[in-house]
């Protein structure tokens, strides 16, 4: 499948489980998380910087996102 979702946050409860419902489901994740360089790669999954104080960068990550 070449269909993505965005998650806000990779490693909570919630973001964790949906991210690997997501992935186990065939889907790309892209997780929005604060400091995407601190994470572990991992198959299925890309992160990208988000600031929740920062509206600028709301539109932008989560534009690319097709879910």
């Amino acid at each position: 499948m070449n269909t993505n979702v965005a998650i806000i946050g990779s490693k909570g409860q919630n973001s964790a489980a949906w991210t690997n419902a997501f992935i186990a489901a065939g889907f790309t994740v892209r997780n929005l998380v604060r400091f995407p360089e601190r994470l572990p790669m991992r198959p299925g999954s890309e992160y990208a910087r988000l600031e929740l104080d920062d509206a600028s960068t709301h539109r932008s990550e989560i534009g690319r996102a097709h879910v």
